[in-house]
């Protein structure tokens, strides 16, 4: 559970980031 919190903190600004450079 904790570790699926971590993936999404960790992958939802990963994702907005490549938007911004896309």
């Amino acid at each position: 559970m904790f570790l699926d919190i971590s993936l999404m903190f960790l992958f939802i600004p990963l994702k907005v980031h490549v938007t911004i450079l896309a």
